[in-house]
């Protein structure tokens, strides 16, 4: 017999010697497991069908003294509110420490938290129970619990953030299910004739959104959907509502009002009303062809999504929405397996936020599509005709250099005296001159690993998405790509050596002569790269000599950075000084 295929009878049977074996407790969280697997659309239809074959009908909900209640938990509140604003005031004003016994614990020199772990359970605690007045049916009362508690977040800026010492948002604890929880008891509660305005009022509307990103999913504040999925049953009037909020909302020029309205627009009309605000809002608000974008993406259109992608990114300025564009048309790009789209998407992203890993990713997919030197020498041809495709110096010259363009990267460090702790620009060039001096040879170990660390001090990315070219490209690689095409003429290569001598010389004695014995290794390294360069062009003698000007002469007396440099010279071609 198929196993895609059952008899009715065995089926059941199988199911009967099963449940048989079962205790109450058991079949009951069986059916619990089953509820939660419905999908939010079919949770309703689920419901029904179990009253409908059950033997006894719902229970209505319990009767209680919401009167009681209400006043018990308003108390609560009030006490814990109290609590916290007596905190916070101790620790603003120092007396915090004259209350305590802090000496296995606290010491001077710790920050305690605003809030304490013990008033966050709390509050946690008081959300739960007002969760439970709400999914047993006491609207009215869990809608001025609810709101209570509101109000006391409120006392306190940016309550439920990390500031105050523990962040509010978890599995176990979600603000933005309570809010939209809220929302429901407000609607549901209210008269079709102030519904509109106490909705406007609860909804926040103006609530600040995330001001680099669309992100509705993460964002503290409920959607009108979340709303409707915090409840099931219908919600009366809804499209009479809808309309009349719609209105209501254009009043109000916010973000977060904005975003309302076009997934008003959406419910009532589908894609094309979100088209229709997405085309008049343009750049006035991006947010609505992100919101458009995204809403096609959820719905597995791809071809449509990229296509609006590239109608955005073309009338976006260089922001981080039009990154976020670009984002997005690489995740369609790569559902379609276009590859021309691809690298159309890295580029605009690119171009929308400079910085290094756009950049790297972008050279990688052009070197992975054999279009690497014809993709950067147009960025070049960009660059020249405005810099603005580049933010700083520091990458452009990762960008001359990942190009093979060393000269040039030269030519904008070679009045520099000294290295930066965290240096990606004179540093990169040192050892890409040493790098090309030495003939890149695989020998030179010293100064592959200086090479890694000066390729690896630049600022991350602002990029939204992780892409995996960061996990399969690095500066280093690049760079490594861009200088294998660089021919070292004879007149440069006295030039580039002077310099980097008289720079890395300078560093070394930078950090040594002033202690600072967290940097004795790396000047260990740069006394190596140099001395490895030196040998890898046939210079033993001055390789030797500079080795003792600094280990015999000038910091023979400097124990701990003689140790880094005999932990230097003892691998590769180093080993050759004989220290």
């Amino acid at each position: 017999m198929s196993q895609s295929k059952m008899a009715l009878k065995p089926y059941l049977e199988a199911i009967n010697d099963h449940c048989n074996q079962l205790s109450k407790d058991e079949l009951k969280d069986i059916i619990i497991h089953l509820a939660k697997e419905m999908a939010v659309g079919e949770r309703t239809a689920f419901l029904s069908k179990l009253y409908a074959i059950s033997p006894i009908k719902p229970k209505v909900p319990d009767e209680i003294d919401e009167t009681d209640i209400r006043k018990k938990l308003f108390h609560e509140i009030d006490a814990l509110k109290e609590e916290i604003q007596e905190r916070v005031r101790s620790i603003e004003d120092g007396t915090y420490w004259d209350m305590r016994d802090y000496d296995d614990y606290y010491d001077y020199n710790e920050e305690p938290d605003y809030i304490s772990e013990d008033q966050v359970d709390e509050l946690k605690d008081l959300f739960n129970t007002t969760d439970d007045y709400f999914l047993d049916d006491h609207l009215i009362l869990a809608r001025d619990l609810y709101e209570k508690l509101f109000q006391l977040m409120d006392e306190f800026d940016r309550f439920d953030s990390y500031e105050y010492g523990y962040s509010l948002s978890s599995d176990t604890f979600c603000i933005k299910e309570y809010r939209a929880r809220f929302c429901r008891c407000v609607y549901d509660t209210s008269d079709k004739s102030n519904r509109v305005k106490n909705m406007i009022d609860a909804m926040e509307i103006h609530a600040g959104l995330n001001p680099a990103m669309l992100d509705l999913t993460e964002e503290p504040y409920p959607m009108l959907q979340d709303i409707v999925d915090a409840r099931s049953g219908t919600m009366e009037g809804w499209d009479d509502f809808l309309n009349q909020f719609s209105a209501a909302l254009q009043k109000h020029k916010t973000n977060r009002s904005e975003m309302l309205m076009i997934e008003i627009s959406f419910h009532q009309n589908g894609i094309a009303g979100i088209t229709k605000l997405a085309r008049q809002w343009k750049t006035k608000q991006p947010r609505g062809y992100l919101f458009w974008i995204q809403t096609l993406i959820e719905n597995e259109d791809w071809k449509a999504a990229s296509d609006i992608c590239l109608e955005a990114l073309n009338i976006f300025p260089n922001t981080s929405f039009r990154e976020q564009a670009a984002e997005h048309l690489i995740q369609c790009a790569k559902k379609l397996d276009n590859k021309d789209l691809i690298l159309t998407a890295k580029r605009e992203r690119f171009i929308s936020s400079p910085d290094k890993d756009n950049l790297l990713n972008l050279a990688h997919e052009a070197g992975e599509q054999n279009v690497r030197d014809n993709e950067l020498s147009n960025l070049m041809r960009s660059y020249q005709q405005s810099r603005k495709n580049f933010s700083n110096n520091a990458l452009y010259i990762q960008f001359l250099l990942m190009a093979g363009n060393l000269n040039a990267a030269f030519e904008l460090v070679k009045t520099e005296k000294t290295i930066d702790w965290h240096s990606d620009k004179a540093g990169i060039v040192f050892v890409s001159i040493l790098y090309v001096n030495c003939k890149k040879s695989d020998s030179a170990k010293t100064i592959h690993k200086l090479f890694k660390y000066y390729a690896g001090t630049v600022t991350a990315s602002s990029s939204f998405l992780v892409d995996e070219d960061t996990e399969t490209t690095s500066l280093f690689k690049e760079i490594l790509i861009g200088l294998s095409q660089y021919v070292l003429k004879p007149s440069d290569k006295t030039v580039f050596w002077e310099w980097a001598h008289e720079i890395g010389c300078g560093q070394i004695d930078r950090i040594v002569s002033n202690k600072y014995r967290n940097a004795y290794g790396r000047a260990a390294q740069i006394l190596g790269a140099l001395s490895e360069c030196l040998i890898l062009t046939d210079q033993q003698s001055n390789a030797q000599s500079l080795v003792d000007t600094y280990y015999k002469e000038k910091y023979r007396r400097y124990s701990a950075f003689r140790k880094e440099v005999k932990a230097v010279f003892n691998c590769g071609v180093l080993k050759s000084i004989g220290l």
